[in-house]
């Protein structure tokens, strides 16, 4: 079952924007891409290369409780984080962020979406209670490239906010990919998700 990566999707941490040129990422989930080039990208192991990352500008520039939180669980290795450097927030002032977490084995055979989103949703509304704003609002198997997705897309506690996972298989586990977004940004923030997938290298 997936995991509800919720407390970076409750805050404000990247801004995406154009940019032709990439660079390329390597994570420590098991896989490599590209991203763009004035991504600002932290995790486990960019912090082994340097260990003073933290204090980078664009770090400090993140909400305390958020900036705290992501200095326990990064180095633990259970989540990664995509900044980019503008400004931009979106209509409802939201600015978008991506982050990378691991989880548990897809089963990708036909029929077994159903399953899976039955599940899923029954998460939702044990985590968030039924009258939360959180509502689910796509729940699919979709080949992105070469990668078989499953996809999860719903709205956030944030009028006018919503989540987007695209989650796969690499080595004995997976991987979801989950962008979070003002949703007058989200078509370009989705493009940019879908691309990193296309570009994906699986680590043997």
């Amino acid at each position: 079952m997936k995991k509800f990566i919720h407390i970076l999707a409750l805050t404000s941490l990247l801004v995406l924007t154009g940019c032709s040129s990439t660079k390329s990422y390597k994570s420590t989930f098991g896989f490599s891409t590209e991203v763009k080039d004035d991504w600002f990208v932290v995790s486990k192991q960019t912090l082994k290369e340097d260990p003073d990352l933290f204090q980078d500008k664009r770090f400090k520039r993140l909400r305390d409780e958020v900036a705290q939180t992501l200095k326990v669980i990064v180095p633990e290795g259970e989540v990664e984080v995509i900044f980019d450097v503008s400004p931009y927030t979106g209509e409802s002032g939201f600015s978008a962020n991506i982050n990378i977490a691991p989880d548990e084995h897809i089963d990708f055979s036909k029929g077994s979406d159903k399953a899976l989103c039955k599940g899923f949703k029954m998460g939702m509304s044990d985590r968030y209670g039924k009258d939360s704003p959180v509502r689910l609002r796509q729940c699919k198997f979709k080949k992105v490239g070469k990668t078989m997705t499953w996809i999860t897309q719903m709205d956030g506690f944030i009028e006018g906010v919503m989540s987007t996972g695209y989650a796969f298989n690499v080595g004995g586990g997976s991987a979801q990919i989950t962008g979070t977004c003002d949703k007058s940004v989200c078509p370009s923030l989705i493009g940019d998700i879908e691309t990193m997938i296309e570009e994906i290298e699986l680590e043997d």
